[in-house]
């Protein structure tokens, strides 16, 4: 059976636009280095489908995020590939003032459908599912669940427990990269300066120990290839453009 795309998706889009900030020299080297069968592949998996109902009928969707939450970008390439609206409130990750509403969860993604609360990853994205289908949204068959399938059981498991554990390691390997990686919050207009510095210069500061932590206790202290030797399960034509991507990376 087809396995969901949006994984492969949200990988792709995480790795060129928060990942690391080396991403747009490395895409360029990539798309150049990358055959041309995994290309076109990328190209076409970056082609959302239309949602096929009237707007006015779907579910109000908000989504509260961190920028860099490789989850909360796996929610957001749900969404996308079904090319469905959303809003997006960045939340503050001291006071989290944002998600005052939820009173026993303070994690993100949390997503409000119709003003329905909705935790955990796995959870936003089963609730969407349903509430997208009801609403008359052609949901491909690659992104419908399959309880009968032992393969998509096989990468929902591997994406949301194996692959994401890989991820802070790469993005936070010294304290530069954890810097950069947290420049995205000067450009919010949500935050106050003093706000922006505190996000800063703390994110910055426990997401690089953080990554180092990991890195010992699941990349055997060596992020980069053990990124790549994770990706490696993506293997065949589908995984080229994101195999070509993380070789590239191995400076």
């Amino acid at each position: 059976p087809p396995a969901p795309h949006f994984f492969r998706l949200a990988m792709r889009r995480f790795l060129l636009t928060r990942a690391l900030p080396q991403a747009r020299s490395v895409a360029a080297l990539a798309a150049t280095r990358a055959p041309l069968s995994a290309r076109r592949w990328c190209s076409a998996a970056a082609r959302a489908p239309v949602a096929g109902s009237d707007a006015a009928a779907l579910p109000r969707i908000e989504l509260f995020q961190y920028e860099v939450c490789p989850f909360c970008h796996k929610v957001r390439a749900f969404l996308d590939y079904l090319n469905v609206p959303y809003s997006v409130t960045e939340v503050n990750p001291f006071s989290k003032a944002e998600i005052a509403f939820s009173e026993n969860y303070k994690k993100v993604p949390i997503v409000r459908v119709d003003g329905e609360v909705v935790t955990e990853s796995r959870d936003i994205i089963d609730t969407l599912y349903q509430r997208l289908r009801d609403a008359g949204v052609a949901i491909p068959a690659a992104l419908q669940p399959n309880p009968e399938s032992e393969k998509q059981k096989e990468l929902l498991d591997w994406a949301h427990d194996s692959l994401v554990l890989q991820l802070p390691p790469n993005i936070y390997r010294s304290l530069p990269e954890s810097w950069e990686a947290f420049s995205y919050i000067s450009k919010s207009d949500r935050f106050s300066t003093m706000d922006k510095l505190k996000v800063q210069v703390g994110g910055s500061l426990m997401m690089w120990l953080v990554g180092k932590k990991l890195a010992k206790k699941y990349c055997n202290g060596s992020p980069r290839s053990s990124l790549e030797a994770n990706m490696a399960y993506l293997n065949g034509e589908r995984g080229m453009c994101l195999g070509t991507l993380v070789q590239s990376l191995r400076w």
